[in-house]
């Protein structure tokens, strides 16, 4: 009935595993939306010396913040990793507009 609504799902593709923890909600009020989430969980675990191209960057997909809700073309997707252009942030937003079909 809830899906996976406050999961986090950490798939490492190097060793071909995958662990799955409940999200904390203190977190998700903190650092809202799938931006707010992807960014903390970057910054607390990739550092200044990660290659950006490298296996230890991190690639993160979350949901916007108003996803699943009734508003409609409101469901967006956060994906963010090191960027290996700038070496910061990159992020992208994606615009689910089958609603419009």
């Amino acid at each position: 009935m809830f899906g996976w609504c406050g999961t986090v799902l950490d798939v490492d593709l190097t060793r071909q595993t995958f662990k799955k923890s409940p999200l904390s909600p203190d977190l998700a009020r903190d650092f809202l939306g799938g931006r707010g989430l992807n960014s903390k969980r970057l910054f607390d675990s990739v550092g200044p010396d990660i290659d950006p191209l490298g296996p230890e960057n991190l690639l993160c997909f979350a949901p916007g913040i108003l996803t699943a809700t009734p508003l409609g073309l409101s469901s967006r997707l956060h994906v963010s990793t090191l960027s290996p252009y700038s070496g910061i942030l990159g992020d992208e937003m994606s615009a689910a507009l089958s609603q419009l079909s």
